[in-house]
């Protein structure tokens, strides 16, 4: 107990007498991760946008070939190609701002960006006559 306790101690006076400081990391000295409001924003507009347009395209005729079902229309097909375009959109980013947290700014003009694009859509959608 005694050779512990003198062990202890010379290992506690070497430590202090070194000229510089021993610190040790703490999981609160890693900055916290910080996800933008801005960009969850930017999801939203994007999916409400992307849903504003299936709405505005369903049952009527539809031009693109590949969201056109058997008959000619928007319907079931269109739906799902069009939310897989939008989860394809949205996913990657989750695992690339972990990487790159400064693309977070680009992803939100992005995201913006395109939700702007299918808005026109829509509005351009319901000015067509069925």
């Amino acid at each position: 107990m005694i050779l512990r306790l003198a062990c202890f101690a010379l290992l506690s006076v070497t430590c202090f007498a070194q000229s510089r400081h021993i610190t040790i990391a703490h999981v609160e000295d890693t900055p916290p991760r910080h996800t933008s409001r801005l960009w969850v924003a930017s999801c939203v507009a994007l999916v409400a946008a992307t849903s504003a347009d299936m709405a505005s395209s369903w049952g009527r005729n539809e031009a693109n070939p590949i969201l056109r079902s058997a008959d000619g229309r928007f319907g079931a097909r269109g739906v799902s190609i069009k939310l897989a375009m939008a989860g394809a959109m949205i996913a990657p980013q989750f695992f690339v701002m972990k990487r790159a947290p400064g693309s977070q700014r680009l992803f939100t003009i992005a995201n913006f960006l395109q939700a702007g694009l299918y808005t026109g859509v829509a509005i351009r959608n319901y000015g067509v006559p069925e």
